[in-house]
């Protein structure tokens, strides 16, 4: 791999600040989003396995060095697309790819179908369209957005030990290695001058969306996407998850099968396979 530095980058979009990490190269940059509770550390071993393109990884709000929303906002993924479209606009370029990360993917996939006219394709690593939601379950998950919304604002519990927050980690995410996980937590926590960790990452990204996308609704996302899609589906990740959802896929999107889990585009062999994926799909 080529060993580049990425810049330290933070973009003012609606009315917050997004930062990031910006990896300088030629070509068409990337615009990469990363997935829940992850952040721009995500993307190293994938940036580097695609040699010299340009690459912007941010933190999408509440996550890593980003900022927060005010209290009254929410995280629900409709809720970052203002600000990304904000993003382009700033960027000025007459193009991005756009690629995306679980979450990251889901958004990507929304961002992609509002505003296509600012991306030549969408690249989906594990991730695509979330879960659809039964319409008998909107009450329920009404219901779950208004408690999550009423509890009492509590400060974090300090932390002693990044090693205990790793393990946390890998307990949630039971394919990530441990060093992955670091790279992760470390841009998720500060430390204060007592010696304890906190969270910067806004644990408002546990609560409930007010509301989800139907299966038909999805269906109608899927169809107005007319650019060219990669989705590179982990085998031992959301692969099996995303088959059996039943969409209508089009024959402009194109699914390939890729072995590992959640996290694989952060193992370096398996960020190479999959950036040689990448440069093989180019149109």
């Amino acid at each position: 791999m080529t060993q580049r530095q990425p810049e330290a980058v933070a973009y003012c979009v609606d009315g917050l600040t997004l930062r990031g990490k910006w990896w300088p190269g030629r070509g068409q940059p990337i615009l990469a989003l990363h997935g829940w509770w992850d952040n721009a550390e995500s993307f190293d071993a994938l940036t580097l396995a695609l040699v010299d393109r340009p690459l912007l990884a941010i933190d999408l709000f509440g996550h890593g060095h980003s900022d927060h929303k005010p209290r009254s906002g929410s995280y629900s993924i409709w809720d970052d697309l203002r600000g990304l479209v904000q993003l382009c606009q700033q960027l000025g370029y007459p193009k991005l790819t756009l690629m995306g990360h679980s979450r990251g993917a889901i958004i990507g996939t929304l961002l992609a179908s509002i505003a296509p006219d600012y991306f030549d394709r969408l690249i989906c690593v594990d991730g695509f369209v979330a879960e659809p939601l039964d319409e008998s379950g909107i009450v329920t998950q009404l219901k779950h957005y208004v408690d999550d919304f009423s509890r009492v604002s509590r400060e974090d519990k300090p932390c002693p030990s990044i090693n205990k927050l790793i393990a946390a980690r890998r307990r949630d995410t039971l394919d990530i290695s441990a060093a992955s996980a670091e790279k992760i937590i470390r841009r998720n926590i500060r430390k204060a001058d007592d010696g304890q960790y906190y969270w910067r990452s806004d644990r408002r990204l546990a609560w409930a969306s007010p509301l989800k996308l139907s299966h038909g609704q999805w269906q109608a996302v899927v169809d107005s996407l007319k650019l060219p899609v990669l989705i590179l589906a982990a085998t031992g990740g959301l692969g099996p998850k995303l088959a059996a959802l039943g969409l209508n896929l089009h024959t402009n999107i194109r699914i390939e099968n890729i072995s590992g889990g959640h996290h694989c585009h952060m193992d370096a062999q398996m960020a190479e396979h999959i950036a040689a994926l990448i440069r093989a799909s180019q149109p």
